[in-house]
């Protein structure tokens, strides 16, 4: 009986399934966020033209989905879930656009996109309104702790109990003050109850800020919108004015992300 050499050819192929399966997870790890090929050849310890023919690869039989306008991979359709639950951020900002124009227009303020990613929150998008006197404007790319800002206290109270822990023992050093995790738990449990986050001044001393998650069926959040201005323009009683706009501008997202899912699952 001939002994193969432990660098045969069967140990060349267990090497590169192991390779390509440490891939796909970085990429799932990733989240709604994706990640390029650079911190993937990083995270992995590998040469980027290896790592590139893998993802070409991985991306040709479906396993990974790469956005041409950003370079970015994500878990493709063969791994989706059955109502899309890793939807790539370009997809979530594409769908939310208009929402984002019809909402800046009826209540004349700053009007934010965000994500989560992993702890944090992720501003996508914003949209001005036609009132000239701004409030905090979050740039497209900025990140914070969770529950720092109403999309990001809303993306917060979305999360299981056990994750809100985690989340606020990850970022307790950012937290402090009117954000410290004592005060943020009793916010979530505001938030849940309320159905919107309401942040009163804590993140600008002035402004006031509401935001509501966006999600679809049994699925976590796949994102939040928010409405910031100057607190003159937020007292509680037009609270249920605007939670009502996040609310049905919330759904119109859902039902555009719903109808892209049935779309992809025909094609």
């Amino acid at each position: 009986m001939v002994e193969r050499s432990a660098h045969g050819p069967e140990s060349d192929g267990a090497q590169s399934i192991a390779r390509a399966g440490r891939l796909v997870l970085a990429v799932a790890d990733a989240g709604s966020t994706g990640i390029r090929l650079s911190m993937l050849a990083a995270a992995l310890e590998l040469p980027q033209p290896t790592v590139h023919r893998m993802l070409g690869a991985l991306c040709r039989v479906g396993v990974l989905h790469r956005m041409p306008r950003s370079n970015r991979y994500f878990l493709g359709r063969a791994l989706a879930a059955p109502r899309g639950a890793a939807v790539p951020f370009e997809v979530l900002q594409r769908a939310a656009r208009p929402a984002l124009i019809r909402l800046a227009t009826r209540v004349g303020d700053n009007v934010f996109l965000s994500v989560r990613d992993r702890y944090e929150a992720v501003c996508l998008d914003r949209m001005e309104g036609a009132f000239p006197i701004r409030y905090g404007l979050l740039d497209i790319g900025v990140r914070r702790p969770l529950g720092m800002g109403a999309a990001s206290l809303a993306l917060l109270a979305q999360l299981p109990d056990d994750a809100v822990d985690d989340a606020l023992r990850v970022n307790r050093d950012l937290l402090t003050g009117a954000h410290a995790p004592s005060h943020l738990r009793l916010l979530v449990e505001q938030t849940r109850l309320d159905g919107f986050a309401f942040d009163d001044g804590r993140l600008f001393a002035g402004g006031c800020g509401i935001g509501m998650a966006i999600a679809t069926g049994d699925q976590p959040a796949l994102g939040a919108i928010s409405i910031g201005a100057i607190a003159a323009r937020m007292p509680r009683e037009r609270l249920p004015e605007l939670a009502d706009a996040l609310r049905a501008e919330v759904g119109s997202i859902a039902q555009a992300l719903d109808a892209r899912a049935q779309l992809d699952g025909s094609a």
